[in-house]
């Protein structure tokens, strides 16, 4: 085992040797009586470290009925004479309650069971009826302590009475493994609802850690399985009067520098509250605070500094990171058990450090003696070791190590037997030290490897949620260094073993799960994105079908239904098939334009018969027919025509270029649109790629109106010629077209009617300007038509008639 291993579990050792020396009630001491003690060491750094011992010095109010939740350990580990033990402990507990109290119990192994539905007295019917459901039980399983103490809490909740809450068990929590912080959370809670925690254990390895803990932290009491009448003890801890302090009104002493736990540990009659820390100054000192709106004050004078409290060096170095809150501290019976611990520890240290320096190890040597020293500045063993390393004579006696401050030496005391510790005034040590010096420390190693064992399993359950592979990674480590650790008697060695394999089967379910996970994810996403793929779609069919619809109701207005119908309801029918809308649109728009051509048929009819009534009005008004019309003949009609073609068969002044042909001729051929908020000027390049000829764009005169080349364009049209589908779809846009430069330019109204823009053509107006007495000719024609009119008349009319036809040959004349 390396160095570094072996003072890195140096704190798991401690708490582990400590409450196992209470559990067993090794050192025989009792509770102090004073009200306030202050236990003192001086450091030779100069620092000074103290342990306070503190008690109500007021009289305690008389005991109240108590509302308790008894969590009984049903787990695979409460089997044989520990179910015994831990029934009789039960049943002679509850004996030794009052009738005024009220009981729930609960059965907790990897779930907390209620057996009892709600409170009752302990000798009522209802809690025999759940001590038979609980004998019933078969112990399986591991436990979980987090859930059985998170349900006690909730319990008790709205319990109005002094509340507590009693364990029996073994405090291992092998089912789901507490983390610091959950440990911290777990006990603020508890610590808010004013609830301690009394504990009995039992079992074949008992976790003194959090059960102490929890003891201290709450105002509880942690008894052991050596315990002789452990019922009746039971009861009366947890029947305890218990003093809760404010935190903001804890005044301590301004020379006490450092204090833990920091959060001050509640106050009870039958046993002291201990903290620790460092101070400045001789004292006394006086402690003020407030418990249960009660003020408390303390005098104290510190002892005078021994070597027998070097251990507090420890014990504040180890308590400095977490705040102590995993100092497993319930009263001096914990210090005096710390202190052992300690020495222990130094003493194997100072073992290992000759172990080292017998196989030349020196470099590690000098480090164990250190340690050694350091833990306790007394070790005989490490002074050796140092002298020895120094080339010092190992058979003289070490010089005495100087007091604290530079003070005259003092004088050591004698070593310390590790099987039986010795009272503060024995000396000597016993026949047989070294020998059971040697058991006891592989009885160590194996403890700090169990505790070792602990801590990874407790590492690996915070990994399990986040890193699987580490935890697992970790664990397999653990287990192999278990499997190769000569020291470990054969039945821990099994049980290590037994909870490592159950945690990495554990961690492979972890595995699996976040595989699981991971994948249930994954398809969620991608559901989320189909999802929203889907979403998107639907939300532009809408606005397009929008759009259409927006059109479909500006051609409505425009009164161009046929267009409506056949271009924009048609295209939304198809977008959306299913929607009646676009449906009852096409058909709105096809009855509505047959509606408005029916009207303008019917408007038209009315129109023509009345100007028809009209021309018949007309024709009755007679005219003269001197002189008669006389018609040329067919020859003299074909040169007339002839002569027409030869003169007015060019009417364009303009030239015509190559260019400006095709274009034109592009304008009558049929095209194809179909167009999505296209830009405008996407949609004249594909133009021009279709029909083969250049199409332009005024950009000046297209700024000018505030028109970009990247205007929206939505247009559905085949099967019209090119000319035709410009019109409409530029009139959307407020724009036109024409012909310049051999270009097809699309440009504004405006720019259009330039005059610069217009050309000159010539048209045929022959009949108009012909030669005199053509004109008479075609008057006297039509005086004849009239006078044919007349004679249709009658015949009076007819007369009539040739005078009109001489009116016409006048008229022609002039």
């Amino acid at each position: 085992m390396s160095l570094s291993r072996l003072f890195s579990r140096a704190w798991l050792l401690l708490a582990t040797v400590a409450l196992a020396v209470l559990a067993t009630g090794a050192l025989g001491a009792e509770p102090s009586n004073e009200a306030a003690r202050l236990d003192r060491y001086s450091h030779a750094d100069g620092a000074d470290y103290f342990a306070l011992s503190l008690k109500p010095a007021i009289e305690m109010p008389a005991t109240a009925p108590h509302d308790l939740v008894v969590l009984f350990d049903t787990s695979a580990s409460q089997t044989g004479p520990f179910r015994a033990t831990a029934m009789e402990a039960l049943k002679s507990m509850l004996a030794g309650l009052t009738p005024a109290d009220r009981v729930k119990l609960m059965a907790v192994d990897g779930n907390a069971i209620p057996l009892s539905e709600q409170f009752v007295a302990p000798g009522s019917p209802e809690m025999a009826a759940a001590l038979a459901k609980l004998e019933a039980r078969l112990p399986l399983g591991a436990t979980d302590m987090h859930k059985g103490l998170s349900a006690a809490a909730e319990n008790l909740a709205d319990s109005s009475n002094p509340k507590g809450i009693v364990y029996i068990g073994d405090g291992y929590s092998k089912a789901r493994l507490i983390t610091p912080d959950e440990s911290a959370s777990l006990i603020d809670s508890l610590v808010g609802q004013q609830v301690s925690v009394t504990s009995y254990g039992v079992g074949a390895d008992v976790n003194a850690q959090l059960l102490g803990v929890l003891a201290g932290r709450t105002g509880g009491v942690a008894l052991g399985g050596e315990t002789k009448t452990p019922g009746p003890a039971l009861a009366a801890a947890a029947r305890g009067t218990v003093l809760w302090p404010q935190a903001d009104a804890v005044v301590w002493p301004a020379e006490f520098k450092e204090v833990y736990p920091k959060q001050v540990p509640p106050l009870r009659a039958d046993r002291d509250s201990v903290v620790i820390g460092t101070l400045t100054g001789a004292g006394p000192f006086e402690v003020k605070m407030t418990a249960d709106g009660q003020a408390l004050t303390w005098t104290v004078a510190p002892g005078e500094s021994k070597p027998t409290n070097s251990y507090l060096t420890t014990l504040v170095e180890k308590a400095r990171p977490d705040g102590g809150l995993s100092l497993p501290l319930a009263g001096t019976e914990s210090l005096q058990a710390a202190n052992v611990a300690v020495a222990v520890a130094a003493y194997n240290a100072g073992e290992l450090a000759k172990q080292a320096l017998a196989v030349g190890d020196q470099q590690n040597a000098k480090k164990l003696a250190e340690e050694a020293l350091r833990r306790d500045p007394q070790d005989r063993q490490a002074k050796m070791v140092l002298v020895q390393l120094s080339g010092g004579d190992v058979t003289a006696a070490p010089p005495a190590a100087p007091g604290p401050n530079g003070a005259a030496p003092v004088d050591e005391p004698p070593a310390l037997n590790l099987v039986n510790p010795p009272a503060a005034g024995d000396i000597g040590p016993p026949p047989g030290a070294m020998a059971e010096a040697i058991a006891q420390q592989q009885r160590l190693i194996a403890q700090m490897i169990t505790a070792d064992v602990q801590n990874t399993l407790r590492e690996a359950s915070a990994q399990m949620a986040t890193s699987p592979d580490l935890a697992i990674q970790s664990l397999k480590m653990q287990l192999e260094s278990v499997r190769r650790a000569p020291e470990l008697d054969p039945r821990v060695r099994d049980q290590l073993v037994d909870q490592l394999q159950a945690a990495l089967r554990a961690a492979d379910r972890e595995v699996e799960i976040a595989a699981e996970r991971r994948r249930q994810q994954l398809e969620i996403l991608a559901q989320a994105r189909e999802t929203q793929m889907l979403t998107e779609n639907l939300l532009l069919r809408e606005q397009r079908l929008g759009q259409l619809m927006e059109r479909f109701n500006s051609l409505m207005e425009e009164g161009r239904y046929r267009i409506a119908e056949e271009m924009v309801a048609a295209e939304a029918q198809q977008l959306d098939p299913n929607n009646p809308v676009p449906i009852q649109a096409s058909l709105v728009a096809r009855t509505t334009g047959y509606y408005f051509d029916q009207m303008t048929v019917r408007a038209a009819r009315h129109k023509a018969f009345v100007d028809t009534l009209w021309e018949v009005e007309k024709s009755m008004v007679p005219f003269p027919d001197e002189p008669p019309i006389v018609y040329p003949d067919a020859e003299v009609w074909r040169q007339l025509t002839e002569r027409r073609k030869e003169r007015y068969s060019a009417m364009d002044l303009a030239v015509q270029r190559p260019a400006e042909k095709k274009i034109m001729d592009a304008l009558e051929a049929p095209t194809k649109l179909e167009f999505i908020d296209t830009p405008l000027s996407d949609v004249i390049e594909y133009l021009k790629d279709f029909h083969g000829i250049e199409i332009q764009l005024n950009g000046r005169a297209l700024d000018d109106v505030g028109i970009g080349t990247d205007t929206p364009v939505t247009r559905s049209l085949q099967g019209i010629t090119l000319r035709s589908a410009l019109r409409l779809m530029l009139g959307e846009l407020d724009l036109t077209y024409l012909i310049r430069d051999e270009v097809l330019l699309i440009t504004t109204p405006e720019d259009a009617q330039d005059p610069a823009n217009m050309l000159t053509r010539v048209y045929p107006v022959a009949d108009l300007v012909i030669q005199p007495g053509s004109m008479g000719m075609g008057g006297g024609m039509m005086g004849g038509m009239g006078g044919m009119m007349g004679g249709m008349g009658g015949g009076m009319m007819g007369g009539m008639g040739g005078m009109g036809g001489m009116g016409g040959g006048m008229l022609g004349g002039m």
